[in-house]
């Protein structure tokens, strides 16, 4: 847990670059398991635009009404405040239905 913790601070503090090209619309959880910490907060921040949040800026998940990730946490009933495989993987299913 405090890995998670840590990973989640550090994606708030630093921002992170991600590949361009790469598809992540048809992972499984266990490639979702292996995705690079910084490809992990893009992808998020991608997703949750694509799910209508507007977020502020491409360094936190921080919208005019509050946090983007902890709104997407609780509408879905997830542990909330931290980015987890489990939001994650949830992040990526939603938005491959908003097509």
């Amino acid at each position: 847990m405090k890995y998670l913790i840590a990973a989640a601070v550090s994606f708030l503090i630093m921002g992170c670059s991600v590949q361009k090209g790469t598809n992540y619309s048809n992972l499984n959880r266990e490639q979702v398991r292996k995705i690079g910490t910084g490809n992990s907060y893009k992808l998020a921040a991608k997703c949750l635009t694509k799910l209508g949040y507007k977020l502020i800026s491409k360094n936190n998940f921080r919208t005019d009404n509050g946090n983007a990730l902890v709104d997407f946490q609780k509408k879905n009933n997830l542990a909330y405040g931290a980015l987890d495989e489990a939001t994650l993987y949830l992040l990526i299913q939603k938005s491959k239905e908003k097509k």
